[in-house]
C-alpha cells in the first residue's frame, strides 16, 4: 500500500488514498456499528465516507483555507463547531496545514466527555512531520515526542473523568519506523530517458508505457500493458542496468513473484527498495538525482531494523509484560477479540493479553 493513489497522468493532483470505500476488507468501526457500539474516527487514514458515529476524516487537496471547509463538510455535522466552543484556541489549531495534534486531541477529549464512544481511533502525526523535516532524534522531533506524550496524557485524564477508566484499554501504535536520508533520486526520470514515458511541452506526462509510484523508501513500477513481453523486458532492463551502477541509489529490484510473495500490490510489475540514506521522489523531468527537502523517511523494506514500529497496550485488564513479534496486522484482531466482534479471513491474530472483553469495554 502507498499513501498516494496510482495516477500515471497526474490528473488527481497528487491525491492520496483518502476514501473509506478503497478498503476492501471489514473495517473495525463497521463491525462495531453492526454490534451496536458507538465509534469515533478522528483524522484516521482512508476514512472519507466512513460510517462512524462521529467522523473527522483525514483529507486535504490544495493546502489552502478551502481545505478547512472540505474537512468541515465531510465531518459529523456540528462536531467541529462544538469542539471550538469547548476548547478556546481550537480554530487556531485547525489550519490549511491540517489539524495539529493538540486540535485532534481536543476533538477526542470532547467526545470522551460528551458521548464516551466505545471505540475511538485517533491519528496523531506531528512526530512524523518533525522527523521528516528535521531528522530522526533531532531536537525538534524529540520535542514533538514529548508533546504527543502530553496529548496521550490528556486522553487518559478525559477517560478517567468520564468514569470509564476501569473499562477502557488503550492501544498506542506507530505504523512505521524512520531512517535518516541525504539523497533523493527519481526512478521516473529513468523511464522518461528510456522512452517509456512521453511528456508534453509543459513537462506533463502525455503518454506512458511504464509508470512509477514512489512511496519514500520504496516504489512500485506499473506497466500499461502488463502482458507485453517486450515492454516487460525493456522496463526490467532500465532498473537492472541502474542497479549495477555504483552508488545507484537503488538497493534492490523486486520482480512480480517477489512482490506477491511479500503481500505487495499484485498489479505492480516491479518494486524498488531504496539504498541506505536514499529516498525515492516523484517526477519524470530533469535529472535522476534531485534536490531533497526532507531529512528522514520511511516506506522501506519492513525487515530493515529502522522500520520497526512501536506498540503499547495498556489498561486495567491488560497483562503486564513484553509483546514479542507483534505485527500491525494483529491490532484489528486484538480489538475484535476484546469486543467480541466477528473478524475472519485476516492475516493477523489477537495478541495474547487479558484485555477487556465485555460489552462496554473501550479500546
Amino acid at each position: 500500500m502507498t499513501n498516494r493513489a496510482f495516477d500515471p497522468l497526474d490528473k488527481n493532483q497528487e491525491g492520496w488514498r483518502w476514501y473509506a470505500e478503497e478498503v476492501k476488507v471489514p473495517r473495525v468501526w463497521d463491525l462495531a456499528a453492526n454490534a451496536g457500539y458507538s465509534s469515533a474516527v478522528i483524522n484516521w487514514p482512508v476514512t472519507v465516507g466512513a460510517h462512524a458515529t462521529y467522523l473527522v476524516p483525514e483529507i486535504w487537496r490544495a493546502r489552502t483555507p478551502d481545505d478547512l471547509k472540505l474537512v468541515r463538510a465531510l465531518s459529523t455535522p456540528g462536531l467541529l463547531e462544538a469542539v471550538a466552543k469547548a476548547y478556546p484556541g481550537f480554530e487556531q489549531r485547525f489550519t490549511e496545514e491540517g489539524i495539529n495534534d493538540e486540535g485532534k486531541t481536543d476533538i477526542a477529549a470532547y467526545l470522551i466527555a460528551k458521548s464516551s464512544p466505545q471505540v475511538l481511533f485517533l491519528h496523531l502525526t506531528d512526530v512524523d512531520g518533525a522527523q521528516h523535516k528535521h531528522g530522526l532524534w533531532s531536537a525538534e522531533a524529540l520535542a514533538e515526542i514529548e508533546h504527543t506524550d502530553r496529548e496521550l496524557g490528556r486522553l487518559l485524564e478525559a477517560t478517567q473523568r468520564s468514569g470509564n477508566g476501569a473499562s477502557t484499554a488503550f492501544i498506542v501504535a506507530s505504523d512505521h519506523g524512520f531512517a535518516n536520508v541525504n539523497r533523493l533520486v527519481r526512478p521516473g526520470a529513468l523511464l522518461q530517458k528510456a522512452g517509456l514515458v512521453q511528456l508534453d511541452e509543459k513537462g506533463k506526462v502525455s503518454a506512458w508505457s511504464a509508470s512509477v509510484l514512489p512511496n519514500g523508501g520504496s516504489a512500485y513500477v506499473y506497466l500499461r500493458d502488463p502482458q507485453d513481453k517486450a515492454l516487460q523486458a525493456a522496463t526490467l532492463k532500465v532498473f537492472e542496468d541502474k542497479l549495477r551502477e555504483p552508488n545507484s541509489g537503488i538497493g534492490r529490484v523486486l520482480q512480480h513473484a517477489d512482490i506477491t510473495a511479500l503481500g505487495g500490490d499484485p498489479e505492480a510489475f516491479l518494486a524498488l527498495d531504496a539504498a541506505p540514506d536514499t529516498t525515492f521522489g516523484a517526477g519524470y523531468t530533469g535529472d535522476y538525482d534531485a534536490p531533497i527537502a526532507v531529512k528522514a523517511m520511511h516506506g522501506y523494506d519492513p525487515d530493515r531494523p529502522e522500520m520497526k514500529a512501536s506498540l503499547l497496550l495498556f489498561g486495567p485488564n491488560v497483562a503486564k509484560g513484553k509483546l514479542n513479534d507483534a505485527r500491525l496486522v494483529d491490532i484489528a484482531p486484538t480489538v475484535a477479540a476484546w469486543l467480541q466482534l466477528p473478524l475472519s479471513g485476516v492475516d493477523g491474530k489477537p495478541l495474547q493479553t487479558s484485555g477487556p472483553s465485555t460489552p462496554g469495554a473501550q479500546p
